[in-house]
């Protein structure tokens, strides 16, 4: 079965519910250019990935290309997503590739996309339609051709607005040829660059100037032309608060990424991961699962993050322990997120420091752990030693296990490093994966420019502050507690 999925008009919030849901289950997904990573971060672990990009002039794929692969990939996989921008049927060329599909008799299913002609025009605040000045949008490819003033001439004669697609290049040749049929040269107009995401770009001008604003203005594709009276308005609220417009870029797993971006961005913040932090088992899972057949002797268990919490509880489940067996163990966790964490496994936390750092954590444990009592510390590999140090200058018996590590996968456009306002850490591992892609010596050289340009680095805490600060990287701000919602208080105290 292959599923035609609109993927929306490029931030990945805008896809449907339904094209969502189909992506997190295929085994097979063609994907085109335009498209956000993060949506391709949602498909299972062993989806086959295939891309089909094509850029301007230079395609990576010729249409024949992409219907065979197509063809060949849904004989060879169950459920498989053809994963398009905007909606299939506007300018996707979806229609040939059904014409494939139907030639083969292969099963299909089409799941509408929202169009960027109608979705970057309103996100910028431009209605298509509206009562005494348009009552009717037209949508049209910019790719121009010699001879076709006829349909310029057809264009003009209509009411309403005209919305051009893939216009960048041809900004120039479509406003003349508007204004050769007889468009008043004053008309209103607009280009909106990479409408949706974090670097949009918008431009407003007249028929008569927008061609040398946009190259003024540095435009590229892709981009939405607007022309018509509608372009004239801006219906953005100015009351979004002081994150309004802010371009957060995070260092972070996918479900931290995604609940930092829930909030941030229905307050007018855009939030885009730099940095994909994934969980991966280490060869300490065969000392934990060794220790966990003899649980008993450990009087208490000490968390120091979420995903330690998780990983630890699926490995009791794999090795089928009851969890009556955990009825004498005392839990201790380093703060709220951590708590939290614990409690959907049914179990509570029986210490947790005021304040949620892992030094506050050590000293109280030191108060609160009796004479003889074995600490079981499941951590990951690249965690602080101050814990296990502070606990062991009390004579605390300690078993520390580093079983998981978090690895870094960028994104392919560094560029964002540099058009972001926030640079947001959430662990030492991000920081580290940070530092390896940027080269050690390329550190000092970034954190120039990042205060030249304004960008502030944030950390979750203080232990992701201190590795920063060991590369030489200042930090701007640090919540007063380690979890999301203090986050989001201390960037907006920032910019207060």
């Amino acid at each position: 079965m292959v599923y035609l999925i609109g993927a929306g008009p490029g931030n990945p919030e805008l896809i449907t519910v339904k094209g969502l849901r189909l992506l997190q289950k295929c085994d097979a997904v063609i994907y085109d250019r335009l498209l956000s990573e993060e949506l391709l971060s949602v498909v299972p672990e062993n989806c086959h990935k295939i891309y089909v990009g094509k850029k301007p002039m230079s395609h990576a794929k010729k249409q024949e290309e992409i219907n065979e692969i197509l063809i060949q990939t849904a004989k060879q996989y169950k459920n498989v997503v053809r994963l398009k921008g905007g909606d299939p049927f506007v300018f996707g060329r979806g229609g040939e590739e059904v014409l494939a599909l139907q030639k083969e008799k292969i099963p299909f299913a089409l799941v509408p996309g929202v169009t960027s002609a109608v979705a970057v025009s309103e996100l910028a605040g431009i209605p298509l339609t509206h009562r005494k000045e348009s009552r009717s949008f037209h949508v049209f490819t910019g790719h121009t051709k010699e001879g076709a003033e006829q349909s310029f001439s057809h264009i003009t004669k209509q009411d309403g607005t005209s919305v051009f697609l893939m216009s960048v290049a041809n900004i120039r040749t479509i406003a003349d040829r508007l204004m050769e049929q007889g468009q008043d040269a004053s008309t209103p107009v607009a280009v909106i660059s990479h409408g949706t995401m974090p670097d949009e770009k918008r431009v407003y001008g007249t028929l008569f100037d927008i061609a040398d604003k946009v190259i003024k203005n540095k435009i590229t594709s892709p981009a939405v032309f607007v022309v018509g009276q509608t372009a004239k308005y801006h219906f953005i609220s100015e009351d979004f608060g002081v994150l309004a417009g802010k371009k957060i870029g995070t260092t972070a797993t996918q479900k931290l990424h995604n609940k930092l971006r829930e909030m941030m961005e229905d307050k007018g913040a855009f939030v885009f991961p730099l940095c994909e932090m994934k969980v991966v088992r280490t060869d300490g899972t065969e000392k934990l699962l060794d220790e966990l057949s003899q649980i008993k002797k450990y009087d208490w268990i000490v968390f120091t993050s979420q995903n330690a919490v998780h990983l630890f509880f699926a490995e009791t489940d794999k090795k089928q322990i009851d969890r009556r067996e955990f009825a004498k163990v005392r839990f201790a966790v380093v703060g709220s997120g951590t708590k939290k964490a614990l409690e959907t496994y049914g179990f509570y936390a029986d210490y947790m420091p005021k304040q949620f750092t892992t030094e506050a954590l050590a000293k109280g444990l030191t108060d609160v752990v009796k004479p003889g009592e074995h600490l079981l510390l499941p951590r990951a590999l690249q965690a602080s030693e101050e814990l296990v140090l502070e606990l062991q200058k009390k004579s605390v018996t300690i078993t520390e296990i580093p079983f998981y590590d978090v690895e870094g996968t960028f994104s392919e456009d560094l560029s964002m490093w540099k058009n972001m306002d926030v640079a947001a850490f959430f662990s030492a591992s991000g920081v580290e994966a940070f530092v390896s892609r940027m080269g050690k010596d390329k550190i000092g050289e970034w954190e120039r420019d990042r205060k030249k340009e304004h960008v502030a680095v944030a950390a979750i805490g203080e232990v992701t502050k201190k590795r920063l600060q060991a590369y030489g990287i200042d930090v701007d701000v640090v919540p007063e507690q380690c979890d999301l919602e203090h986050l989001d208080r201390a960037l907006e105290q920032f910019y207060q």
